[in-house]
C-alpha cells in the first residue's frame, strides 16, 4: 500500500510501515484528513483521520490512517490493495473538485 500511495504523491509517515497500518499525509494534495475521511466513508471505504507531523491542531488533522488487517481477513491480495488505493485517490480527487467548485461560487 505504501508504495502505491507514494507513487500517487502522498506523504507516508516514517517512509512506510512495519505492521498492518500505514499513516499518510494528504496535505500535499491540498486537503485535510477529516474531509477525505468523510468522502471515503460515503463510499464505504474505512479510513481514520489522524494527525501527522507538522499539524498545528488535532482538530484539523491532515492525515489518514489505513489498515490492511481487515482487508486481509477478507482474502485481499496485492491487486486488491492497488484497487483500494485507486479508490482512495478517486475520493481525494472528488473532494478536491467539490472544494474547488464551492469556493468558486462563494459557498
Amino acid at each position: 500500500m505504501a508504495k502505491q500511495l507514494l507513487a500517487k504523491g502522498y506523504d507516508i509517515v516514517a517512509n512506510g510501515t512495519d505492521n498492518h497500518l500505514v499513516l499518510i499525509g494528504v496535505r500535499p494534495k491540498g486537503i485535510g484528513g477529516s474531509r477525505v475521511e468523510f468522502v471515503l466513508d460515503q463510499a464505504s471505504i474505512r479510513a481514520n483521520k489522524n494527525t501527522v507531523p507538522r499539524d498545528k491542531s488535532a482538530m484539523k488533522p491532515s492525515g489518514l490512517r489505513l489498515g490492511a488487517a481487515a482487508h486481509m481477513s477478507r482474502s485481499f491480495k496485492g491487486n486488491n490493495f492497488v484497487k483500494v488505493i485507486n479508490l482512495l485517490n478517486n475520493g481525494v480527487e472528488i473532494r478536491l473538485e467539490a472544494q474547488k467548485l464551492t469556493s468558486k461560487y462563494g459557498a
